[in-house]
């Protein structure tokens, strides 16, 4: 038993490791629908209980042909990932792209999900102990494969979460005669991996200059011009630029930019979010701005700019230039703790495009939210600016989000706050600049003189966009996205429907393949088993183990949202927020066994319906409210498990219960109940992208406990019939 426990704990890690390394990955291309590998995984693993259902007589054969088959599924999932630029600039190829990822994650976390299944299903009434192996195992397989990622790249990660087949134990007959080669095969591949990967890579980004991964993000740097050097983060993003020419003089055109604008009101003190390869540092510095504050996320860019470029490029060399590698949030509410103030807070392009460029990712510098805490750091007569690239409805969107952040600060606040500042390119975008003042509105002078020194500029009326802005979703902490709105013109919506073609499909094919199994599953069991079960008790079951895996996703998902602020990261979230989640549940798992023998059945419902309230309690907690803390990253880890832990140590007791009782009375049931339990989880991280986008996050907040209860209040009636 130990011995087995150990092989689905180690089978465990590997996946979940791997399937770490596949979100981050898919990032690279995907943003937030990256989230999606998560649902596709589950299908995997949720189709992984069906094969083995339909091999039943070959069990044994299948178990150790899935663990023979998985060193090769890993190496050509890494072909599929490390062979393909990590910067998608053709739309046209996104489909192709998602598909063949799908296809690698889907195949890699079906062939380890069938042994950890098999394993699971022999022994059904100790269930709760390979459960929870299960579960600790997947923990410190994501913990490992974040450590790893982020000292030696992505490649040497991959390579040492394939070597974990080289420690696998399997029974001495007849899988025995096996062992030895899944072992050799799985160091084999872990070898070449350091051979072929990077092989890959060169292939896949020819004009590269310099790449680097680590566990938080990726950069790509290749020459653009003699001038500049241009660094892609990864996806659809606009990137960032280093200008070689330096900033003593700045060339004229970035002087004459559309970018510029800010600086052309000539402040002293100046904060720019996203400053990336500071371009917008040194247009600061060139029109004379006395102190610099720049916060970038991405330390990989600042890391390279400072051992790559001489002083006279870089423009955080410069004395009067403040470089912070942070969280542009968290960094404004730890400046604003400190008293420090501006006459500038500037959010450049590579935050606003670069996060929503990729349609799916949450824009949290842009909300409503955001800009009244910039508000509170500028001092009387201060500005905040943003500048984009984009269509007529997102300017009006990020318009209206301004005034509105504005009158929150100030109740008395007026349009003439408000200047708006337009550089068409073409019937689909535009380049311009938003700009709402603090206490003072301004002047048609002020804006006719900006007007005249840049080239077909045009200045928009505040009034009229703020107006157009009022149909639109706008930007919020809870909804912080630019494209999920259906009444944008044209030329802003293509994205949206761009979208949702890609999302609503899914969905509905999830939902579909749900609804089958349940139906399906119920037929199958009442026709080969002779069990207790009539066809309405197994579709209860069926049911119930959906609802876990849909509530189970879509709070983790939830809670991730929850904690980004606190943990300044969006990676640095997920290897937090994960580990931390499957660890509560393991332990709720292995804990199940004593509650059952120590609660009578009303004691067991009492506990069991303190989860939904442990949902709603953590739910309530604002987001911002864990903004701005100044701790340490292990606390703020220790204080995020105090979060996480106890709300998903409750989950973890349905799961074992539920299967053991399944697995007593219809043994057939168990590997629809399996694939009921994955194929839920698939909708309930597309739900949540989804209905997110539409409706906000906290429209989603009280669905997992409203699950649970119902679930809950099941189990209740069924345990006593």
């Amino acid at each position: 038993m130990k011995r087995m426990t150990y092989t689905i704990g180690l089978i465990s890690a590997l996946q979940l490791g791997l399937e770490i390394l596949f979100i981050k990955l898919a990032r690279y291309d995907f943003g937030t629908l990256s989230v999606a590998v998560v649902g596709i995984a589950m299908l995997g693993i949720g189709m992984a209980g069906l094969m083995v259902h339909v091999w039943a007589k070959r069990r044994q054969a299948l178990l150790e042909d899935s663990l023979l088959a998985l060193p090769l599924l890993i190496l050509l999932a890494g072909v599929v990932f490390f062979s393909s630029p990590q910067t998608l600039t053709r739309m046209d190829l996104v489909f192709v792209r998602l598909a063949l990822e799908a296809a690698a994650v889907f195949l890699v976390m079906c062939g380890s999900a069938i042994p950890i299944f098999a394993l699971m299903a022999e022994e059904s009434q100790r269930v709760s102990l390979v459960y929870g192996a299960s579960l600790l195992g997947a923990a410190l397989g994501a913990i490992a494969s974040f450590v790893i990622s982020h000292f030696r790249g992505d490649i040497a990660a991959y390579a040492a979460m394939a070597a974990l087949l080289v420690f696998l134990w399997l029974p001495p007959s007849p899988a025995g005669r096996r062992a030895a080669w899944i072992r050799g095969v799985a160091l084999l591949l872990a070898v070449a991996s350091f051979v072929l990967y990077p092989i890959l890579e060169r292939w896949a980004h020819p004009d590269n200059l310099y790449s680097r991964s680590n566990s938080f993000t990726r950069i790509d740097i290749f020459q653009a011009n003699e001038k500049v050097l241009h660094i892609k983060t990864g996806g659809v993003n606009a990137g960032t630029s280093i200008l070689l020419g330096g900033y003593a003089p700045l060339d004229w055109k970035y002087r004459r930019d559309t970018s510029a604008i800010p600086f052309y009101l000539a402040p002293k003190r100046a904060l720019i979010l996203g400053s990336g390869g500071g371009k917008n540092v040194c247009q600061a510095l060139s029109f004379g701005v006395d102190h610099v504050t720049a916060v970038e996320i991405n330390g990989l860019i600042t890391d390279y700019m400072e051992a790559m470029l001489p002083a006279a490029v870089n423009p955080y060399r410069d004395p009067k230039t403040r470089l912070i590698v942070g969280e542009g949030r968290a960094a404004v509410a730890a400046m604003q703790k400190r008293g420090d103030r501006f006459d500038l807070v500037y959010v450049t392009l590579a935050t606003v495009y670069g996060s929503s460029g990729q349609l799916f990712t949450h824009t949290y510098l842009m909300t409503r939210d955001a800009i009244r805490s910039y508000l509170d750091v500028l001092d009387e007569g201060g500005i905040v600016a943003a500048y984009h690239i984009g269509g007529a409805g997102v300017r009006s969107k990020i318009a209206c989000t301004f005034y509105d952040a504005l009158k929150e600060a100030q109740p008395g606040a007026s349009p003439e706050q408000l200047a708006i500042f337009v550089q068409h390119e073409d019937r689909f975008s535009t380049r311009f600049v938003v700009m709402a003042r603090k206490g003072l509105p301004f002047t048609r002078e002020e804006q006719e003189q900006i007007q005249s020194r840049l080239n077909q500029v045009e200045v928009m009326n505040a009034a009229s966009e703020i107006e157009k802005g009022r149909a639109l979703i706008l930007l919020t902490d809870n909804n912080p996205f630019l494209h999920n709105d259906t009444d944008m013109p044209l030329s802003s919506r293509r994205f949206f429907v761009w979208s949702q073609r890609m999302l609503l499909p899914l969905l509905a094919a999830s939902m579909l393949l749900w609804l089958v199994i349940g139906l399906w599953g119920g037929r199958r069991g009442s026709r080969e088993a002779a069990g207790e079960l009539s066809y309405a008790g197994r579709a209860g079951y069926l049911a119930a183990f959906g609802g876990i895996g849909f509530a189970y996703t879509l709070q983790q998902t939830l809670v991730l949202q929850k904690l980004e602020f606190f943990l300044e990261h969006p990676v640095t979230n997920t290897f937090v927020v994960l580990p931390l989640s499957l660890l509560g549940t393991g332990l709720g798992s292995l804990a199940t066994a004593w509650f059952t023998r120590r609660f009578s059945r009303g004691g067991l419902l009492a506990t069991r319906l303190l989860l939904p309230l442990v949902i709603l309690a953590v739910a309530s907690v604002p987001s911002t409210l864990l903004l701005g803390f100044a701790w340490p990253l292990p606390v703020r880890i220790l204080a995020s498990a105090v979060l996480v832990i106890p709300c998903f140590f409750l989950m973890g007791t349905y799961f074992p219960v539920f299967f053991a009782r399944a697995a007593r009375l219809d043994a057939n049931l168990l590997p629809w109940c399996w694939a009921s339990n994955a194929t839920a989880a698939v909708v309930g991280s597309l739900c949540f992208i989804v209905a997110g986008m539409r409706f906000g996050f906290r429209a989603l907040a009280l669905l997992p406990a409203v699950v649970y209860l119902l679930v809950t209040l099941w189990d209740f009636r069924r345990s006593s019939s």
